[in-house]
């Protein structure tokens, strides 16, 4: 009787099963299975297998199927149900060989799809159609459509990205959305700079994708007095958060427009520190320093709390206990005499200018 596991192998392979296969570990019954045989050079019967591995005889088929998928077992000759080990080397070439070069034939199609369609690109944007239909500006209120347009951005950007994540410390979730941008954009050898408020370097969260993005090549600063949400792709677009919608974004195509808002990052950036995601006591205490002399400087020129927690990317009430040890160091009552004080002492012009 034919082992039901070793008929349609070459079916088995093409049939999208091989790669079920691969989602999980080879099974434990299939390892049994295989170690058995290998020790048996003149292959078993079915009936034999499953007394020696202690299976009954449709596990063991099973086995035989999933081992056969593979290519690491074929039928012995001395019988339908009698299997063979066959060496992982043979079965691997034999195996993988055809679905490399699949992979290599699909890898080329994408990318002369992928050129073709950058040439079209450049012949529709220099074309009165692109000028004529696209906006200047488009609000979006919804995350999804702005990770949506995001994406196509980002795909179809040549050069370089750039990325100022003011809530980044804290949102786990835009954190992730920066590395996924990080990662596809650096298999394309695109530039990726991101800028981060100071109270990024406190966070675990933060760090832990710090470490990540600058392991793949992307370059990670942080400043004291940080821009607004924006990610600007090749001086050429400009998605820009919204000041009464976390969630939404204007797209900016204007390109007076997005080069003001690119040279308000590359100022920025300039002044930035590079983010070391580990963890260095003097450099960190330089940052703490650096952070309480912005706020210093923005209480001197009247912004209020919550702006003020909002630019450094801090919640107001830390914000708040910010300012009560710095009016506790410089021994002022209230915020009228930390005023003087800030003066007096010159602590104004030792704060950092705006970025």
């Amino acid at each position: 009787m034919p082992v039901a596991g070793m008929q349609g192998v070459a079916e088995l392979r093409g049939s999208g099963q091989l790669a079920q296969i691969y989602d999980d570990e080879l099974s434990n019954e299939a390892q049994r299975v295989y170690e058995c045989l290998v020790h048996n050079p003149d292959g078993l019967d079915v009936d034999d297998l499953a007394r020696r591995v202690g299976l009954d005889n449709a596990e063991v088929e099973r086995a035989a199927a999933e081992l056969g998928a593979l290519g690491l077992v074929n039928q012995a000759g001395r019988g339908p149900s009698v299997l063979r080990a066959i060496s992982p080397e043979s079965a691997r070439s034999k195996v993988l060989g055809p679905i490399i070069r699949e992979l290599d034939r699909k890898r080329s199609q994408v990318d002369e799809l992928r050129d073709t369609y950058a040439d079209l690109v450049r012949v529709y944007h220099a074309s009165p159609l692109h000028h004529s239909t696209r906006k200047s500006i488009e609000i979006l209120h919804d995350s999804e459509t702005v990770n949506a347009i995001t994406s196509e951005l980002a795909a179809d950007a040549q050069s370089e990205i750039v990325t100022s994540q003011l809530e980044g410390a804290g949102n786990e979730e835009l954190l992730t959305e920066s590395l996924t941008l990080t990662k596809n954009s650096r298999a394309r050898r695109l530039r990726v700079r991101m800028l981060c408020p100071h109270t990024a370097r406190y966070s675990p969260t933060a760090v832990y994708y710090a470490r990540h993005a600058t392991h793949l090549g992307a370059e990670v600063r942080t400043s004291g007095d940080g821009l607004m949400r924006l990610t600007v792709f090749d001086d050429d677009v400009a998605v820009i958060g919204l000041r009464t919608n976390p969630h939404g974004a204007a797209i900016v195509r204007e390109s007076h427009l997005v080069h003001f808002i690119s040279s308000a990052f590359e100022r920025a950036w300039v002044q930035a520190e590079i983010f070391d995601p580990a963890y260095h006591h003097k450099e960190l205490r330089g940052i703490a320093d650096d952070i309480d002399a912005t706020i210093v400087r923005l209480l001197v020129d009247g912004v209020e709390d919550k702006i003020i927690a909002r630019r450094l990317g801090m919640s107001l009430r830390t914000l708040q206990r910010h300012i009560s040890e710095i009016m506790k160091k410089i021994g002022a009552r209230n915020r009228l005499h930390a005023g003087y004080l800030i003066y007096q002492h010159g602590l104004v012009e030792r704060a950092p200018s705006a970025s």
